[in-house]
């Protein structure tokens, strides 16, 4: 018989199945740990800003870029198929939904009723808006489930690029390559457009205006999504996505490195490429690297074999190490009453535990299971 402790950990492991993309599921990995580590860093008080500087790269950007490349590819397909109807639209967002929405609104009740019981002040208005992902569409996000903003930039593309793809095909008699192309560079154009309109408002751009007016507003971000949209496109109809592949990686790496560089001198300040420009130059970086990471399809030994269960419960993973886990359940366990340099080290240690654990969970009990349903939805 096993004993419960060979149970937990046969619960606690996660399966490797389907067909997988190694070189996608290390960025996907990749990007998640820097999105932990970035919320992880709170947890050491004055050493943050420094290790932050030199180790956190965007894994937000890095996220927006892989779901664009991704959902692109699938829309590619689906809108080269002779019977596209409106019931294949509905099926996407059918399969969509049951990927992304089962778990955000089982956390999202979670916080809810931990919010109802732990904060005096909180009123259930706040948290209507995400029910609807209206938190920051065009305004500033509220500091209830803070994380929660770049998920309303990848349901807001979901609902509303495929919409207007569908319709270019459908009503305009667009073809696939031309539909494809334009409705990216149109969004790509808005989105900065809109950021240069806004940065010409503002009088003293600072930190904060960067982040709630130009870093996490879906009308400010859909650019990173629909930059990936356009490498789908290359993939498919362009022989030189994979000819160049070791050049363009080496490159996307040094532009993401100058960013870095530029974040940690302070280069840049928070002046117009800082707020228009820098969440293009970034995206581009990041699809730089796909070529090569996309052609990568299998791999071997502990390493493969971490990263790739890292990015299957990436999604409960960015889910709950923020809100729920840091500043939730930290206070639930009293684990900021203490002080001290030790302590401060223990409450990082324990933040990656509870979210390893935590996400391990959500995934096998949420998200997996609702994730299997989509067959029902073929496309």
């Amino acid at each position: 018989m096993r004993s419960r402790g060979e149970d937990c950990i046969k619960f606690l492991s996660v399966d490797i199945t389907g067909n997988r993309i190694y070189g996608l599921d290390i960025l996907r990995a990749v990007a998640i740990l820097f999105v932990v580590l970035e919320h992880s860093m709170y947890l050491l008080h004055g050493w943050s800003r420094h290790l932050e500087d030199i180790f956190v790269f965007d894994g937000v950007a890095m996220f927006f870029v892989l779901s664009g490349f991704l959902i692109g590819g699938i829309l590619i397909k689906i809108i080269q198929k002779e019977n596209v109807a409106f019931k294949t639209l509905l099926s996407f967002w059918m399969r969509r939904w049951l990927r992304t929405l089962p778990a955000y609104f089982v956390v999202l009740v979670l916080l809810v009723v931990l919010s109802l019981l732990l904060r005096p002040d909180f009123h259930l208005s706040v948290a209507s808006r995400f029910f609807f992902f209206f938190q920051n569409f065009c305004t500033p996000r509220s500091s209830f489930f803070v994380e929660a903003w770049s998920l309303s930039v990848e349901e807001w593309f979901y609902l509303l690029v495929p919409a207007a793809i569908f319709l270019l095909v459908k009503i305009f008699r667009f073809s696939c390559d031309r539909t494809i192309v334009v409705t990216a560079s149109l969004i790509i154009l808005f989105t900065v457009a809109f950021r240069y309109v806004r940065y010409s408002h503002v009088l003293v751009p600072d930190y904060r205006t960067w982040l709630l007016l130009f870093s996490q507003q879906v009308v400010t971000r859909m650019d990173g999504l629909m930059i990936g949209v356009l490498g789908a496109y290359v993939s498919r109809y362009h022989k030189a996505w994979g000819e160049n592949k070791i050049l363009l990686f080496l490159a996307g790496i040094a532009i993401l490195l100058f960013q870095k560089i530029g974040e940690t001198t302070h280069l840049f300040g928070f002046g117009l490429y800082t707020c228009v420009f820098s969440f293009t130059v970034v995206a581009i970086g990041v699809l730089l690297l796909l070529p090569l990471l996309s052609e990568l399809k299998t791999g071997t030994g502990r390493l493969y074999e971490g990263l790739t269960r890292i990015s299957l419960v990436s999604y409960s993973m960015y889910l709950l190490n923020n809100t729920v886990i840091r500043v939730f359940l930290f206070k639930l366990l009293g684990l900021y009453a203490f002080t001290g340099t030790s302590m401060m080290f223990v409450r990082f240690f324990l933040h990656w535990v509870f979210t390893m654990v935590g996400a391990i969970i959500l995934y096998k009990c949420v998200e997996k299971p609702c994730m299997d349903l989509r067959t029902r939805f073929e496309i």
